[in-house]
């Protein structure tokens, strides 16, 4: 068993839902809570789940609904203060200025 299939385990134990697709990306953090993908890679840091979207939910298909409406669902069925799961940050309306501030605190490769 690989440690992703131990975390999708543990995820499906700690989710109140019986079946869903989550949108999201597998990360490893360091101490400053910054993603680190090599710590990913070369196993450094216990794996965690940042979710994204909700796609699916026991049996309902959710994509044709509004991402904000879908959002909201992912919001209901996520543990609170989990350190395995977790949902991405969303900005509205604001998105040059995070990404500049993304690049001035190295946390994307490009500019």
């Amino acid at each position: 068993m690989s440690r992703f299939d131990a975390l999708g385990d543990h995820l499906a134990a700690i989710l109140q839902i019986d079946e869903a697709i989550i949108d999201g990306e597998v990360i490893a953090v360091d101490e400053t809570g910054r993603p680190q993908f090599y710590d990913l890679v070369r196993r450094a840091q216990a794996p965690a789940y940042v979710a994204f979207d909700l796609l699916w939910v026991d049996g309902v298909d959710l994509r044709a609904l509004p991402l904000r409406e879908r959002r909201q669902r992912l919001q209901a069925v996520l543990p609170e203060a989990s350190e395995i799961v977790s949902e991405a940050l969303s900005v509205t309306g604001r998105g040059c200025e995070l990404f500049d501030l993304m690049c001035a605190n190295d946390l994307s490769r490009q500019r």
